[in-house]
């Protein structure tokens, strides 16, 4: 079967999975601190101290990537668990068997399984832009919080937070799989996301903190960074999802999964 007929086979599973749906709860943070912020809720926009949730002065984009940081929680355990589902967990009830027997090879659905997952990680975060750019103009804009611009200066820099969001994604997609290459589904689902928040609390290791994909997008928000930087650390992420993939591969081609 061509791959990319494997691809649309993984994407209809994960569209029937009603898992996926939880990547919608993305969408309702946003509108929340939205709602907040036009009726003067300070609650919404406070944690409760005198420390905003939010920056003032927010422009679209800042609104919009301000919103991903409050949602990056979601994001990252809805992702962890489809990974684990739709690796682990297929092993767990035989129809890796069934797919392995009938449909293709084992690194062929191994890689459609990557790519589908990260399509869908890419739609979502497109229509997350999309969203809460609307959701700016519409309740935000005319708010203390809001510059009343769409784009400011730290354009460049947004555009790579979200762009290293994805690294990040994709790289616990990576691990994810590797894990579940030798775990059942929840074991798979538990360590790799207390690995992802663990390595939320890395940014204190100095020099090698940017090695964590993690401490990168707030990092490119509060430093000026140079394309070339961006570059050189868009590679090393390629470089773990490419380790792992193989990896992953390497443990699923020794497994014995037709008995």
């Amino acid at each position: 079967m061509p791959f990319l007929s494997v691809v649309k086979i993984e994407l209809l599973k994960l569209y029937h999975k009603r898992t996926t749906l939880l990547l919608l709860l993305l969408f309702l943070v946003p509108a929340l601190f939205g709602v907040g912020m036009a009726a003067g809720l300070s609650f919404f926009v406070s944690d409760g101290s005198d420390v905003d949730a939010v920056a003032n002065s927010l422009s679209g984009m800042g609104f919009t990537v301000d919103m991903l940081g409050q949602s990056k929680y979601i994001l990252f355990l809805v992702v962890i668990i489809l990974a684990a589902i739709s690796f682990s967990g297929e092993l767990e009830n035989g129809q890796m068997k069934s797919a392995v027997t009938r449909i293709c090879s084992r690194i062929k659905i191994l890689t459609a399984k990557y790519t589908a997952l990260l399509i869908v990680v890419s739609m979502t975060l497109l229509l997350f832009v999309f969203w809460s750019l609307l959701l700016y103009v519409l309740l935000v804009i005319r708010t203390s919080y809001a510059s009343g611009q769409i784009f400011d200066r730290q354009l460049l820099s947004q555009i790579e937070y979200l762009l290293f969001q994805w690294f990040a994604v994709a790289v616990m997609i990576g691990f994810t799989f590797l894990t579940g290459a030798k775990l059942k589904t929840f074991p798979c689902f538990a360590i790799s996301y207390i690995v992802w928040f663990a390595s939320l609390y890395s940014d204190f290791m100095e020099n090698i903190r940017l090695m964590f994909p993690n401490n990168m997008p707030d990092f490119v928000l509060k430093n000026t960074t140079d394309i070339t930087f961006a570059l050189f650390y868009a590679a090393v992420y390629m470089g773990y999802c490419l380790v792992l993939s193989l990896l992953t591969a390497v443990l699923f081609r020794r497994m014995d999964i037709k008995n």
